[in-house]
């Protein structure tokens, strides 16, 4: 990718936030905040994001090559690689909604206003807010959708070496994240709030304020 790792990975995250941080003006209207801190659109914008390559790292080397096609110039890679079950994640986001309720987020009664005309982007940055929570210690469990097969167009440099391109990456990341529970029996991903719950991906709890297209 010509930069290492983790400057490639905020180079990404610094993308998404400029791009999305104008639905969230004026900012200090949909500034979050919680007893011990604020959080401003920009911040919460960024740290999800960086929670999501967090949880997209679980798969790890975990995925098998099925194709390549090298075209000269470009290069197309087929694998089959587990996905994540963002419907599990959906139910884990609602646990920890109600805990932040329960520890004092100040802004509720906004939230619960059906009149409010920014109650869709402030349920979104919130949802955003709370996959970060949910989800930057990966303290909690979720399960992955059996191996699925994707593929990635790669690009030659004039070195002669294989990328990945921007775009190639974000459009996996949106794939990878699937709109669907992990079956019965389906692997999980232990973490380390494991032995603390009986059950830490139930799937009867209520998710109708948890987009599902905010992964």
């Amino acid at each position: 990718m010509g930069t290492s790792v983790d400057k490639w990975k905020k180079q990404i995250t610094e993308k998404f936030v400029d791009e999305n941080a104008s639905k969230y003006l004026p900012a200090e209207n949909f500034t979050l905040e919680l007893t011990t801190e604020t959080f401003t659109p920009e911040k919460i914008l960024e740290l999800f994001d960086q929670a999501r390559f967090k949880v997209l790292a679980t798969i790890g080397d975990d995925y098998e090559i099925t194709k390549v096609e090298d075209e000269g110039d470009t290069a197309t890679v087929t694998f089959k690689s587990r996905a994540i079950a963002t419907r599990d994640l959906a139910n884990l986001i609602n646990r920890a909604k109600s805990s932040l309720f329960e520890n004092g987020i100040e802004d509720v009664k906004k939230l619960e206003d059906n009149t409010d005309p920014d109650l869709e982007k402030r349920l979104s940055l919130l949802n955003n807010f709370l996959f970060y929570y949910a989800f930057d210690r990966l303290n909690e469990d979720f399960g992955y959708i059996e191996p699925r097969e994707y593929t990635l167009e790669l690009t030659k440099t004039k070195e002669g070496r294989y990328i990945l391109s921007d775009e190639s990456f974000l459009e996996l990341r949106k794939e990878i994240f699937v709109n669907e529970y992990s079956a019965d029996g389906a692997e999980t991903r232990k973490g380390s709030n494991s032995s603390k719950s009986d059950s830490s991906t139930s799937k009867d709890l209520d998710t109708s304020s948890t987009s599902k297209d905010k992964v």
